[in-house]
């Protein structure tokens, strides 16, 4: 006899949104609970992980949809010579879905079911900060529908908006205004053969004038985050470093892919640095969690999956390190990172990430879209992720769409 908790089907969305797509996962259980997860890479390869998420839900239908950490853990087992990787994190796009209809099925918070000591309250409020600014208005402001930020003079606007909305601190990637707008991202490539064009020399200059130039508009009602990610040097992070000392940034947030580079930049800096944002599995987090150079963990949630993320935090808050949560997404990603952060102690959380700028109607796929209030983010407290996603696959967004039954 067939159970009400079993998988009847799984389906996958890609919503085109801007510069990149979001990727959604539905389950749905015999007795019509639903469950979702958010699961996008903006700098990956969508249509491997969309065949690696169909592939694996091929296994799980008909299997009860409570037992999470058994199908999870399973899942792994069965590809673990291709772990960790594209798999890793399509397994995590499953497991973090399974969580939002376990707990639903259950009607039971996903915290007690995972034996966590969590918030208890209806409501909270965790300070946000606003990421990619003015990052996103350099490079699409007309997908976002917000000002083009193209001079020294447009951070006038910019800052003013910073101020009314109250946020504690924003994150910037490395920009430049001169010979033209742009942002300096060597660490990736968009295009297969041809390399992106290198920081140059002098750039050290013109950050500081930037910062500067910003230090003083915002007259110390915020502070700044520089995110160096995988694009500078060891020779061009000791260009920069004293100018991001002057600047009193909140912390420099930098990624690693090999340990020359590392080992160089962390021997010493006493620069707060912030890393860990790509990194998949707590094996990959030790060098991170071992080096007293890196201050702040972050973890993304959406590729690395409930369990192993709490596995990360924990490690990281016994290192005595403090913990952020990648969150660059779709609102609903946003209601997954404010969950996750209610599962760990409020005084080891970070600053919150949060994009402001986004496609305009962000909200309107989304039960519930992120409350900001005075610069804070609103937690909610409830049943799996405490929101559901408003779309099917002929939503005006939705640019493709497979069912596993």
């Amino acid at each position: 006899m067939k159970s009400v908790y079993e998988i009847e089907s799984i389906e996958l969305f890609l919503v085109r949104a801007g510069w990149r797509d979001w990727i959604f996962v539905k389950i749905l259980s015999l007795d019509g609970t639903i469950g979702w997860s958010e699961c996008t890479e903006s700098n990956g390869s969508t249509e491997v992980l969309s065949s690696a998420i169909i592939m694996l839900s091929k296994d799980l239908i008909g299997l009860d949809c409570r037992n999470v950490k058994t199908l999870t853990h399973t899942m792994r087992l069965k590809v673990r010579q291709s772990l960790p990787g594209v798999l890793w994190k399509a397994i995590s796009a499953l497991e973090n879905a399974l969580w939002d209809i376990s707990s639903k099925c259950q009607e039971q918070r996903i915290s007690e079911i995972v034996g966590m000591s969590a918030l208890t309250v209806d409501s909270y409020e965790w300070p946000a900060y606003w990421s990619h600014c003015p990052t996103t208005r350099i490079r699409a402001s007309s997908l976002v529908s917000r000002p083009r930020v193209s001079s020294l003079d447009d951070l006038n606007g910019l800052v003013s908006e910073i101020k009314l909305n109250q946020f504690k601190a924003i994150k910037s990637n490395l920009l430049s205004f001169k010979d033209g707008p742009k942002i300096f991202m060597p660490g990736f490539s968009k295009t297969v053969g041809t390399l992106p064009f290198e920081i140059p020399d002098d750039y050290a200059n013109e950050l500081n004038q930037i910062l500067k130039y910003i230090e003083a508009l915002s007259n110390n009602a915020f502070q700044v985050i520089v995110d160096l990610n995988y694009n500078v040097t060891p020779t061009l992070f000791k260009k920069l470093e004293p100018i991001l000392h002057d600047a009193h940034v909140r912390w420099v947030e930098i990624d690693f892919d090999e340990i020359t580079a590392f080992n160089a930049i962390t021997s010493s800096t006493t620069l707060p640095l912030c890393s860990g944002e790509n990194l998949l599995t707590l094996w990959n987090y030790h060098k991170l969690l071992s080096n007293p150079a890196i201050q702040i963990i972050s973890i993304d949630l959406l590729w690395n999956g409930l369990t192993e993320s709490l596995r990360i935090a924990q490690s990281a808050i016994q290192a005595g390190k403090k913990v952020t949560v990648h969150n660059y997404y779709g609102s609903f990603a946003t209601s997954m990172a404010l969950m996750f952060a209610s599962m760990l102690p409020t005084h080891c959380v970070e600053l919150f990430e949060f994009d402001f700028d986004d496609v305009p109607w962000r909200d309107d796929i989304v039960e519930k879209k992120p409350i900001l209030n005075a610069g804070n983010l609103v937690f909610q407290n409830g049943l799996g992720w405490n929101n559901s996603l408003l779309i099917d696959e002929k939503n005006e967004y939705v640019i493709h769409h497979e069912r596993v039954s």
